[in-house]
């Protein structure tokens, strides 16, 4: 008994000293000596190169708890596109639980986007710099992941634009401020967002009871809503992926001036063609 209580004892301390060892070695890395690497992983699946000009640095608790920051972050942007960068980013800021990745289970604690700045555009001949050229995976029936908590996620301050040569169309998205939270799968998905769009003020909220009912082929009910000068739009009701897309609900639209709706988003009316004027639309989707 003695004896086995020593080799019990023995294991527990190298059990220790090993735990401790792989804590102190990830504690001490330099992560910036990474930033090559994981620009060659982004190439490879974007074909896009990814800088990181500020510092990529992190550490991991006792408790299996991720914390990574990274700041300076830009995206190559596609061949012949008028801005170098097709996104930058001020700074990231991620802690998430490493253990449960064990099981297949995503536990972010929070995650923050500080300064996230989009250009997005679309050449004469329609190709978007937003795809990447990738075959898509194929699909399977068993979800990427058995469990998903993210208790904040938040973007702050960020940008965009879109640029379609086709038609000469532009919109300037800035001041977006998004929060989302998602305690479970099982339990509702909440995003509330702002913006000013095109030098108007423009408000979003959306709400999903059980990601998990879509992500297993049920249904799911939704709210969503936009709220702006020009247009509100809101639905509320059911979602469903499988066996096809479909709603189950009421859907609202209210536009003040179509005329001036268009203008907004920059695709004007042909000159001399008459505003519509107000358009409202009630729909039940079955």
């Amino acid at each position: 008994m003695r004896a086995l209580t020593k080799i019990i004892s023995g294991l527990v301390v190298l059990l220790i000293v090993a735990v401790v060892g792989a804590y102190s070695a990830v504690n001490l890395v330099s992560w910036n000596a990474y930033k090559g690497l994981v620009a060659d992983q982004v190439k490879a699946a974007t074909g896009r190169d990814l800088t990181i000009d500020g510092d990529l640095s992190g550490s991991v608790s006792m408790g299996g708890e991720l914390a990574l920051k990274a700041s300076g972050v830009r995206l190559s942007n596609a061949s012949g596109a008028e801005s170098p960068d097709m996104m930058k980013l001020g700074a990231l800021d991620l802690q998430m639980q490493l253990m449960p990745l064990l099981d297949g289970q995503v536990v972010v604690e929070a995650l923050s986007l500080e300064e996230p700045v989009m250009a997005l555009e679309v050449d004469s001949n329609g190709q978007a710099n937003w795809d990447f050229g990738k075959e898509p995976a194929p699909a399977s029936s068993e979800p990427p992941i058995s469990s998903l908590k993210v208790s904040s996620l938040t973007l702050a301050k960020g940008a965009y634009t879109f640029n379609d040569r086709r038609t000469g169309q532009k919109v300037e998205g800035s001041d977006i401020n998004f929060k989302l939270s998602l305690p479970d799968l099982a339990q509702p998905l909440d995003v509330d967002g702002s913006m000013t769009l095109n030098k108007e003020p423009i408000a979003l909220k959306v709400q999903l009871d059980t990601p998990a009912a879509l992500m297993q082929g049920g249904k799911a009910k939704s709210t969503f809503s936009i709220d702006s000068k020009h247009v509100k739009a809101a639905y509320a009701g059911g979602i469903q992926t499988a066996p096809v897309q479909g709603l189950d609900g009421t859907f609202n639209l209210d536009v003040g001036s179509v005329g001036r709706l268009l203008a907004w988003l920059d695709r004007p009316l042909p000159k001399g063609q008459k505003d519509p004027g107000p358009l409202k639309v009630e729909a039940r989707f079955a």
